[in-house]
């Protein structure tokens, strides 16, 4: 777990948890003010396609979201395997603060 602290909020990065599962769809709806991203973290959560997804928690409280997935390209390159980063979600209190861009924002 990585602790930071950046314009007086600190969070706590760790790994999804089967229980976060509702507090992550809150996050990422908040987050972009639709569903459409929730969603699609929850099918590829369902899938199995979901390679690292990680949480940011201040003070008890999940405050952000970020899931890395699996891609397929078609046709495949030869030896190509892909990532996708996204959706990066932050609580809009939160967004702006550190959480999910460099601070200067």
């Amino acid at each position: 777990m990585k602790k930071w602290n950046r314009m007086n909020y600190q969070f706590r990065i760790r790994k999804e948890t089967l229980e976060d599962a509702e507090e992550i769809r809150y996050v990422v709806q908040e987050a972009f003010g639709q569903q459409n991203e929730a969603n699609f973290v929850a099918t590829m959560r369902e899938a199995k396609k979901a390679i690292v997804s990680l949480v940011a928690v201040h003070e008890q409280q999940l405050v952000g979201h970020i899931l890395f997935s699996e891609v397929t390209v078609t046709p495949p390159p030869n030896d190509f395997s892909g990532v996708a980063l996204g959706p990066i979600a932050v609580l809009p209190d939160f967004q702006r603060r550190g959480s999910g861009n460099n601070g200067k924002g």
